[in-house]
């Protein structure tokens, strides 16, 4: 269930700490974000890969995936929250990912795949 909040807080997600704004989902409150992100050690992530995350949030899954140096990471989410909220923390670990706020595959270049 997602709660609601007045204030930033932080989360611990595969040992790093990640910054959570009020209005942006918390990847503490389901299994998703953990499975997902204990899975990202086994997922043989190269140098070549290209990685999409729709519905960013805390951007914490983009931000875990970018230790394994994909060529690129486009994480994106249409809440304003969000970005902002991703934005602060790829900065904190100066995680290379290209942040877009839209709504699902809508902000997803033609020459993208």
């Amino acid at each position: 269930m997602h709660k609601k909040h007045t204030s930033t807080y932080p989360v611990c997600i595969s040992e790093h700490e990640f910054t959570i704004f009020p209005n942006v989902f918390c990847p503490e409150y389901g299994e998703g974000s953990r499975l997902l992100a204990e899975a990202l050690r086994y997922a043989n992530i190269t140098s070549s890969d290209i990685i999409l995350e729709i519905g960013t949030g805390s951007g914490a899954i983009s931000i875990l995936a970018s230790e394994y140096n994909p060529s690129k990471i486009v994480a994106t989410d249409i809440s304003p929250y969000a970005i902002q909220c991703a934005t602060l923390n790829a900065d904190r670990y100066r995680a290379e990912i290209e942040i877009r706020q839209g709504d699902l595959f809508d902000i997803i270049k033609q020459d993208e795949q």
